[in-house]
């Protein structure tokens, strides 16, 4: 079985089942979720029920040294909504959250990220101080906080369960009038 690594390393997978969080039935499901889905193995996790938003976004802020945020019941000013434009945040995965001077605490999947860091710095001339949030509550807060196009297009894992299942049907009838024709 292969788990993908962390940005520091550490096997998060083998990190959760080792912890007893997960079991190898769930973690296994999950890896095989992550390749058809091409998200973070947290994610696939949490779209499996094999953990809950929370307890991965714990798991992850105390392994990395970050503080995680839970974004359901986060409120954000539009001033600085502002700072990032909806295209930016939606392409990095990035909630900006508050300014403080010069500084600017943003929510993302991977705060050790510094290619998202940098640009963000970059387009928002402010130091970013990164909090840690599950992929699943990273979109749904894009969806909230950027009301006007959302997801910019991205199919997450529970869009494609529910696109797989109605494949599978269409294949099921499909099969189902090929029987019938080739009868006839």
């Amino acid at each position: 079985m292969t788990v993908k690594t962390t940005e520091t390393g550490s096997r998060i997978g083998e990190l959760l089942l080792s912890t007893g969080l997960i079991s190898e039935q769930q973690l296994s499901e999950a890896l095989d979720y992550q390749k058809q889905c091409d998200c973070k193995l947290g994610s696939a996790l949490v779209a499996l029920g094999a953990i809950e938003e929370r307890i991965l976004a714990a798991f992850l802020a105390m392994q990395r040294g970050i503080k995680a945020i839970h974004l359901a019941e986060r409120t954000v000013s539009p001033e600085v909504l502002a700072l990032v434009p909806p295209a930016t945040a939606r392409r990095l995965g990035a909630i900006p959250l508050e300014r403080e001077g010069d500084f600017l605490k943003v929510a993302m999947v991977d705060p050790s990220d510094s290619e998202i860091v940098r640009t963000l710095e970059g387009e928002t001339g402010l130091k970013v101080r990164g909090f840690i949030a599950p992929q699943p509550s990273i979109h749904a807060a894009l969806k909230r906080f950027y009301p006007d196009g959302g997801q910019g297009g991205v199919i997450h894992p529970p869009d494609l369960r529910r696109i797989r299942r109605q494949i599978a049907e269409v294949r099921r009838v499909l099969e189902a009038i090929e029987r019938e024709l080739s009868v006839l």
